[in-house]
């Protein structure tokens, strides 16, 4: 089943290229000398150049995008995931209490 629904979209897709193809080659043969076999035949060389165009320069952002990932120093790493050391905040007996009540440490949170 999966076969002839594959088939038949393939088949769905050459059917409507051939006629968007032969549609603008008529539009184009209408505004220059040539045939519509002519026009559609310039179209369709143009875009499979064009698609081939946007694969390579997409391959050839790919590939520097890993050359760029791969040609770091084990250094520069280290610079990148390196997080500055947190110190704990020390509290004292006579500071203000920091869950906000306005008592002092030692008669709230750190009462004994």
């Amino acid at each position: 089943m999966a076969i002839l629904f594959g088939l038949f979209v393939s088949v769905l897709l050459v059917v409507v290229v051939t006629l968007l193809f032969t549609g603008i080659g008529y539009l184009l043969s209408s505004l220059l000398p040539l045939t519509l076999f002519e026009a559609s035949l310039l179209l369709i060389v143009a875009s499979l150049l064009l698609v081939v165009g946007i694969a390579l320069l997409a391959e050839q952002h790919r590939f520097s995008m890993m050359r760029n990932l791969f040609d770091r120093s084990p250094e520069e790493d280290e610079e990148d995931w390196e997080r500055p050391a947190i110190r704990p905040v020390r509290i004292y007996r006579n500071q203000l209490c920091p869950c906000g009540s306005g008592k002092k440490y030692k008669s709230c949170c750190g009462r004994r």
